[in-house]
């Protein structure tokens, strides 16, 4: 059977929280606080998606205390990230859209594709995988080739997204692209999507590839969106 969207999106989620820290002692700066707080929501989010929002939502009263709008924004991000994570997408994209407006103000082209790459990925939750093709466009259309890794994350969910609805040669020029901006990466972290992505180039030209693609080769979508997350 292929690749559902929930198969897809436990590919996005895996492996991105790492295990729980303490919290460090208080500080008496706000805006100090407000981010130690998100560190600490970030790593619950591993182990009690409840306590997470919790603490991500002190941290929200910090920023708003203080009027920091960064802070603030990115204190929407993480409340996304938690009801994500509970799977409540009406809250997740309720709240990444408050993030949206305040990056769109502040004119930040990055951090609003951030935003838009989760709106794809709350948009493929609840099967609606058209506006999860024109979200990452969206992104697309903001970024530079000074942004590979988003770039290239992009690239690799429009892959996925087109495999999964059949559109095999649509799929196999996103993937292509996605190939090209990991090998400009050059940090440990993406070693192991750049070798992939390789054998994956190696593949797509034989006639073995579009063999396996008539025959609904299966570990093929779900391995490239391993990088469609973050």
């Amino acid at each position: 059977m292929k690749a559902t969207p929930t198969l897809l999106i436990c590919a996005v989620l895996s492996g991105c929280f790492a295990p729980l820290l303490h919290a460090t002692p208080s500080t008496p700066d706000p805006n100090q606080r407000g981010y130690e707080l998100l560190e600490l929501s970030t790593n619950q989010l591993y182990t009690d998606q409840r306590l997470a929002t919790q603490t991500a939502n002190e941290a929200l009263a910090l920023f708003q205390s203080v009027n920091n709008p960064t802070g603030i924004a990115t204190s929407y991000e993480q409340l996304g990230r938690c009801y994500f994570a509970q799977a409540e997408m009406a809250e997740s994209a309720r709240y990444y859209d408050l993030a949206l407006n305040i990056w769109r103000q502040q004119s930040n082209a990055q951090k609003q594709a951030e935003v838009l790459i989760m709106f794809s990925y709350i948009a493929v939750r609840t099967g609606d995988w058209m506006n999860a093709v024109s979200y990452l466009i969206q992104a697309q259309s903001l970024l530079n080739e000074q942004d590979p890794d988003l770039l290239a994350r992009i690239a690799t969910g429009l892959g996925a997204l087109f495999n999964e609805s059949g559109l095999s040669e649509s799929a196999l020029i996103q993937f292509q692209r996605a190939i090209t901006y990991y090998q400009q990466l050059s940090d440990e972290r993406h070693a192991a999507q750049r070798s992939q992505f390789r054998s994956l180039a190696t593949l797509q030209l034989t006639h073995e590839f579009h063999q396996v693609i008539a025959n609904d080769f299966k570990p093929f979508p779900v391995c490239c969106l391993q990088r469609f997350r973050e």
